[in-house]
């Protein structure tokens, strides 16, 4: 399998995964209190919205010819830290609020 190949399906199972977390964070959300719940839902957005780039950036990496799909991987890469970064803000901060309790 060559590499653009191998590193489309870790990007499409990557995107799964963040489909899934971000279901579950919405289900927390939902029965969270209402001041969580509009900070959660903030940062749910964050996370949609940047999910939704790197959803783009994959189509464009899927269409992108021999030459051009490392300047799109260096994109997704991107944008696939962003979404990392931006998740392990959410998840840390509800453990730093379980702490305080």
């Amino acid at each position: 399998m060559d590499e653009k190949l191998v590193y489309l399906e870790k990007m499409q199972a990557q995107l799964n995964d963040w489909t899934a977390k971000i279901d579950a964070l919405i289900v927390k959300a939902e029965k969270a209190g209402a001041a969580k719940k509009a900070e959660y839902q903030g940062q749910i957005r964050t996370l949609q919205a940047k999910k939704k780039i790197a959803e783009e950036k994959l189509q464009i990496l899927k269409a992108a010819g021999e030459g051009a799909w490392r300047d799109a991987k260096e994109a997704m890469d991107k944008i696939s830290g962003d979404i990392r970064v931006a998740m392990k803000k959410f998840l840390h901060g509800e453990e730093g609020e379980g702490c305080k309790q």
